[in-house]
Formats: structure tokens, sequence, C-alpha cells
């Protein structure tokens, strides 16, 4: 049943594949590779209640099947329940710790959750495993542009991006104009950090010179 399930899904004969997954499901109501297809007709005929209650029967079943801890991760994620999400990517490194989407995608949680050097941590720990892994660098961008404030970083990470990266022109068309953004936010702190520079040598030297003024103006002659 899973595999013909499968075949149904894949052409896009989602009904057919609802079908064979209930009839599969009466026969035995444990299966989790045919309730996590399932799960997934739900999502392509956008019924996301159905399908969360499919993955659900899945993680029940199996608890330690990885595609629907994934599937449930991503939607919880999608809905910001980054508690949830969280719990089912640790699921999924329970069982494959070394799985560079869940490491990404847990960090992705974490920094919903603002524990920001716990998620930069996940994302270091996915390029340990693959140091050319695009999704880390990505996130890692992100992270240092909008959270941390690591401007630097943030560059060399979105170009390790355009390094990696040869297919997808939309990504790498978003990540130049970022790159693009952050050297302008970088030029401009210079630019402030000027100013208050010369503002505060100015301020100096004012004080200096009333310093005098004052002393000056106190001599007295007999």
């Amino acid at each position: 049943y899973p595999v013909l399930a499968r075949i149904y899904y894949g052409l896009g004969r989602f009904e057919l594949a609802k079908l064979v997954c209930l009839t599969g499901l009466k026969i035995d109501p444990k299966m989790a590779r045919l309730h996590n297809v399932l799960g997934l007709v739900h999502l392509r005929l956008n019924d996301v209640r159905a399908a969360i209650g499919a993955f659900e029967a899945a993680v029940a079943a199996d608890p330690a099947y990885v595609p629907s801890h994934t599937n449930l991760g991503a939607i919880t994620f999608n809905y910001r329940d980054y508690e949830a999400s969280l719990r089912h990517f640790d699921a999924v490194l329970k069982v494959e710790p070394k799985n560079v989407n869940a490491l990404v995608s847990r960090g992705a949680a974490l920094r919903g959750l603002d524990r920001l050097s716990d998620a930069e941590a996940g994302y270091k720990a996915a390029l340990d495993v693959n140091p050319d892994y695009v999704p880390a660098h990505f996130n890692l961008g992100i992270l240092y542009q909008e959270y941390l404030n690591k401007l630097d970083e943030a560059v060399r990470s979105y170009g390790l991006v355009l390094q990696h990266e040869r297919q997808n022109g939309a990504l790498r068309t978003e990540v130049a104009n970022r790159i693009k953004a952050v050297r302008i936010q970088i030029q401009n702190m210079k630019e402030v950090e000027e100013m208050m520079r010369q503002q505060k040598a100015q301020e100096a030297a004012q004080k200096a010179a009333e310093g005098q003024g004052e002393g000056a103006g106190s001599t007295e002659t007999n």
C-alpha cells in the first residue's frame, strides 16, 4: 500500500492516493509510512489539520519515524509554535544525529525562541557535518545580519552561499541583495561613528577653550 500510494501521489492523483492510504490503514492502522503519505496528500489537498493528524498518527505508531517528525517540525515552525518544532527536530536528531536539515531547522526553531547562541551553535554543527551546506550558511547570515548585528560575519556567510550555490538563481539574487544591504549598513555605521568621534573632539576642544578663558578672566594684578 505505501508504494502504490506514493505512485499515485507522485502522479498528482491525490484522491486515489488518499483512498489507497485509507484502505491500507484499515488493514494495518499502525503503518507509519502510510500515515505519512496520507499526511502529504492532505497537505496537497490544503487540509493542514488533517495532515497534522496523519503525521501525529505516524509518530504515535513509530516514535522514531523521521519523515513525520520532519513534516511536523516544519508545519509547527510555520505556525510559530517553536517549542513544538524544536521537540520534533530533537526527535529526528535522536535517530539521525548528523541530519543537516534537522540541525538547521532546529537552529531556526531556537532562533524563534530567542535562543540565539544555541541557534548559532546549531547552524555550525550542520557545517561540521557538511561545510558546503548552503542552508546553514544562509541561516547564519540571517542570524548575524538581523539578530546579532555581526555584520562582517553576515557578509562572510552570505559570500559562502554564493560560493557553494550554483543552481538556485532566486536565492543567489536574494543573497546578493542582502550583501549590498549589509555593506550599506556597515558604511552608515562607520559614518555615524566618525560623526560621533568628531562631535566628542569638538566638545572636548570647546571645554578646553572655556577652561582657558575662565583661567584668564580670574587672573588678578597688584
